[in-house]
């Protein structure tokens, strides 16, 4: 028999009120952490669906600003094969530029000679590419710009073998060069001691003369003559007014494949032809009594011209001839030296000299003359002229 005990009615009704009560609060605490939670899991999602905005850059295009660029002083060492074919090495002296290929020319050489093929006239070199470059883009180096640009010269081709009209004249190998050239020393290095010759329309200007071993008719082609003209016994004639910016005693140095000369006021500063005619264009008091023995880039010595006094400010008549004998290939340096100025020498001891210039060198002066072969220049004490238009 078992016993059972049983609530009260007042205990009964107190425990029905508790379960109540416990169920609110139960339904409450549910409904807060849920409310909790989806605040939780709100700012979690707009956290992670939020794009940060991508930060706005812009560029403001401005004008370049012209900034001066110490040029490193340009070394090349003097180099010749002097019984072998040159290999020849195409450079370009401006990346703007596109090469030109030079068309091959027929002609026959009047006068057999020593001064190409496998003889001892040329060393390493360019080719007529480097030219057709400079002139397209109008750099003032090589035979020339076909543009008149900032302190240049202008340069006009001749042909010694046709007269003015165009017929062929009797100027044949060595002497008709040589007479050529001393008609044209005899009238002070004027256009008039040319007048007799064949002259290319077309003009070119040059700011120096430093040309690489070549091509001879690379001339003709960038004259817009070599339909009429055959490669051989002509000359190019610089002409034109500079101003001296800086007082001081100077004298060009030369070397020419064949011939160059430069003369101040008609009064000839120096004569420089290819040692083998050299005694038949000597010119009285041209060049120095002594000549130092400084290898040129071609093979023969520098020729060292004679001095001569400009003061500040001081504007003269400046005329610079190149000429190509036989024919075959064609190279032409003029330098200048200032009395009294220290420069750095060779390995061989020859001064480090700069390039004439009629005018400030451009960078694209400068880059030719570094790429320049067998041939050091300074160009940091460039001395200071100016062409006057």
């Amino acid at each position: 028999m078992s016993l059972h005990a049983s609530l009260s009615t007042e205990a009964q009704l107190a425990l029905e009120k508790q379960k109540k009560k416990s169920t609110f609060y139960s339904i409450l605490i549910s409904i807060l952490i849920c409310t909790l939670l989806a605040i939780i899991l709100s700012i979690f999602v707009m956290a992670t669906v939020t794009k940060k905005a991508p930060e706005m850059v812009s560029y403001n295009m401005g004008i370049e600003e012209t900034t001066t660029i110490e040029k490193p002083e340009i070394v090349n060492e003097v180099a010749r094969k002097p019984s072998a074919p040159s290999q020849m090495t195409s450079v370009i002296a401006s990346a703007s530029a596109s090469p030109s290929s030079v068309p091959t020319v027929d002609f026959s050489l009047d006068t057999a000679s020593i001064e190409f093929g496998a003889g001892e006239d040329f060393g390493d070199g360019f080719d007529g590419d480097m030219f057709g470059s400079m002139a397209a883009t109008g750099a003032a180096g090589g035979f020339g710009s076909s543009k008149k640009v900032l302190g240049t010269i202008a340069g006009q081709f001749y042909d010694f073998k046709q007269d003015r009209r165009g017929k062929p004249s009797n100027n044949k190998g060595d002497d008709g060069f040589i007479n050529s050239v001393k008609k044209f020393h005899d009238a002070g290095f004027n256009a008039r001691g040319l007048r007799d010759h064949f002259k290319a329309d077309k003009a070119l200007f040059v700011r120096y003369i430093a040309i690489p071993l070549s091509d001879a008719d690379d001339a003709p082609k960038l004259f817009d003559v070599e339909k009429e003209v055959k490669p051989s016994r002509w000359m190019v004639h610089y002409s034109g007014t500079i101003k001296s910016l800086e007082a001081g005693r100077y004298r060009f140095v030369g070397s020419g494949d064949d011939y160059i000369g430069a003369s101040i006021d008609g009064e000839p500063r120096l004569v420089a032809p290819w040692p083998r005619i050299a005694p038949r264009l000597k010119v009285e008091g041209a060049n120095a009594s002594s000549q130092p023995k400084h290898r040129g880039p071609y093979g023969p010595n520098f020729i060292y011209g004679s001095w001569f006094d400009l003061t500040e400010g001081q504007e003269f008549q400046l005329d610079i001839a190149i000429g190509e004998n036989p024919g075959g290939k064609v190279g032409f340096v003029l330098l200048i030296e200032k009395e009294g100025e220290r420069y750095r020498t060779s390995d061989n001891g020859a001064p480090i000299l700069p390039p004439f210039s009629a005018g400030p060198l451009t960078p694209e002066d400068e880059k030719a003359l570094k790429d320049f072969p067998n041939l050091k220049f300074d160009l940091r004490k460039v001395p200071g002229f100016q062409s006057v238009d």
